[in-house]
């Protein structure tokens, strides 16, 4: 099986990460770690680190303005 395919199957393994990512399914927009800090309920360290392993696994891209980083879905 190809790897990136793996490594996007481990990464939506954890729930936060599935509930991040559902999220962005429905609301088709960029997220801030902020706004997924409101969405998860985690600290800051947890939502930014489970938006960057979705980054890591292909399912994101990231786009950095200034100190924020807007996340959207990878096009697949």
């Amino acid at each position: 099986m190809d790897e990136q395919y793996l490594d996007a199957l481990k990464a939506l393994a954890e729930p936060h990460r599935l509930r991040l990512f559902w999220l962005l399914i429905h609301v088709d927009q960029c997220v801030t770690v902020a706004e997924a800090m409101d969405v998860t309920g985690d600290t800051q360290y947890n939502a930014s680190r489970n938006l960057k392993t979705l980054y890591k696994a292909g399912l994101l891209t990231q786009d950095k303005k200034g100190k924020w980083v807007y996340y959207t879905l990878a096009e697949q």
